[in-house]
C-alpha cells in the first residue's frame, strides 16, 4: 500500500496539529495503542542492541519530547470537539488527578454534535484517506 501526500500530511496534522476536532474513537484507536506500543517498540530496541543506560537518554529523550508533543495536539483537538478551548490540556499538569480527569474527559465525553467554533463534527465529516478503512 502506497501513502500518498495527501495521506502524509493528515497523519501529521493528527498526530502533530492544533486546529479541528477529533473523536473518540480517533483517540482510543489511533492515538493510545501507538503511544502506548512506541514506548515497548523503542525500550525493546534499545534493550536487544545493549544501550547502555547513559546512552539511552539522547534516543529516549527524543521519543519523549516527540510523543508529549503529540498527546497535547491530539487531546487539545478532543477539548475542541467537546467544545472547550485547548488550554484545558493544561489539567493535564496537575499531577496523577490531572491525568486521570485529562485522560477521562478526552476519551469518554462525547462532543458537540454538529459544528462548533473549533470545526466540522468528526463524526459528520468524511474521514481523511489515511485513517480510513477502504472498501474491498
Amino acid at each position: 500500500m502506497k501513502i500518498n501526500k495527501s495521506d502524509q500530511r493528515n497523519l501529521i496534522h493528527f498526530y502533530f496539529g492544533f486546529k479541528g476536532r477529533i473523536s473518540r474513537r480517533d483517540l482510543w484507536l489511533l492515538f493510545y495503542p501507538v503511544a502506548l506500543g512506541s514506548f515497548f517498540v523503542v525500550a525493546g530496541l534499545l534493550k536487544f542492541f545493549g544501550i547502555s543506560k547513559q546512552d539511552m537518554l539522547v534516543p529516549v529523550g527524543i521519543h519523549v519530547a516527540a510523543m508529549t508533543l503529540s498527546a497535547v495536539a491530539v487531546h487539545v483537538k478532543r477539548w475542541h470537539d467537546i467544545g472547550c478551548s485547548g488550554w484545558f490540556v493544561l489539567v493535564g499538569l496537575v499531577p496523577v488527578l490531572g491525568v486521570i480527569g485529562n485522560v477521562a474527559v478526552c476519551g469518554f465525553v462525547p462532543g458537540t454534535k454538529g459544528p462548533n467554533r473549533f470545526g466540522e463534527d468528526p463524526l459528520e465529516a468524511t474521514p481523511p484517506p489515511a485513517l480510513s478503512v477502504p472498501n474491498s
